[in-house]
């Protein structure tokens, strides 16, 4: 999991916040990214 996120840290995008779903003791976690538009191109 960290690793994907340096990834896409790497490529642009900020990490914004995470939360996770508990399904019957099986968690599951999500991450919000952000990437901001480059006007110049």
């Amino acid at each position: 999991m960290v690793d994907a996120l340096n990834f896409m840290y790497e490529n642009g995008w900020e990490f914004v916040s995470n939360y996770h779903i508990d399904n019957d003791g099986s968690l599951t976690y999500h991450c919000i990214l952000q990437r901001q538009e480059d006007l110049d191109e």
